[in-house]
């Protein structure tokens, strides 16, 4: 079923089984306009399709994230797009559906911060990821915030005040790609295991567990363990 923009295909699946909810993002640098869209296919998602796993692909390749014609550093630039951006990256981020992100290209900035809020990406052996903001005036943004969680500060620090680029093999190694592959019978493949695996579990679980990972990962023991035992609690009173 195609959605509302076109830009979102639900894919039912048998009985028991999660739904797919294919995003599709068919430009190579997002917009003001492409931002608004994506923002009302998230918002389906959210309304309709609480349970989909979430793929997001992008035609040919993956984002290089927002317009430097638009975004970069320039007099006319509105810092309020900006904002727009970022919250649309939190919305996504923020949604309980499991995500999966497959990068075969070159992916940018926040095209690169967009697949690390997925929680698995599967990435072409000769995709690259960098975040080049600074190369185009601007800061990475929250980049700054969220890419230590995943490799460290000094690793961070070397992507993002550098723009260095980084291939799959390094991006594997250092847990930005889950896994990699090099035709699309091997992406297929990697898809249906994930699906087989993820079948199988507690939609509730699933979501709660997203939850406590993301937001509370770096937490203390103590401000972690109520909302642990409260999603404990909610997957109790559930069904699988």
């Amino acid at each position: 079923v195609m959605l509302s923009n076109g830009l979102l295909q639900i894919k039912s699946e048998a009985s028991g089984a999660f739904p797919y909810a294919e995003l599709h993002m068919p430009w190579e640098y997002l917009t003001p306009e492409s931002i608004s869209l994506l923002e009302q296919e998230l918002c389906a998602i959210e309304d309709d399709h609480p349970d989909a796993v979430i793929v997001l692909r992008v035609q040919n390749g993956f984002s290089k994230g927002l317009d430097p014609k638009l975004y970069g550093a320039n007099p006319q630039s509105d810092p309020y797009e900006l904002r727009r951006a970022e919250q649309l990256l939190r919305h996504f981020e923020k949604l309980p559906n499991f995500k999966i992100a497959i990068i075969e290209g070159e992916s940018c900035g926040f095209g690169s911060t967009f697949a690390l809020c997925c929680d698995i990406r599967l990435m072409h052996t000769e995709a690259g990821l960098r975040w080049d903001e600074l190369s185009h005036g601007l800061n990475p943004g929250m980049a700054a915030w969220r890419l230590p969680q995943y490799i460290g500060m000094g690793r961070a620090q070397d992507l993002l005040m550098t723009c260095r680029r980084i291939d799959a093999d390094l991006a594997c190694q250092w847990g930005l790609s889950t896994y990699t592959f090099s035709t699309e019978s091997e992406l297929q493949e990697l898809l249906e295991q994930i699906k087989q695996r993820t079948d199988s579990l507690s939609r509730s679980g699933l979501s709660a567990t997203r939850k406590l990972l993301r937001e509370y990962w770096n937490a203390s023991y103590e401000n972690a363990l109520g909302p642990c035992l409260a999603a404990q609690a909610m997957c109790l009173q559930q069904k699988p």
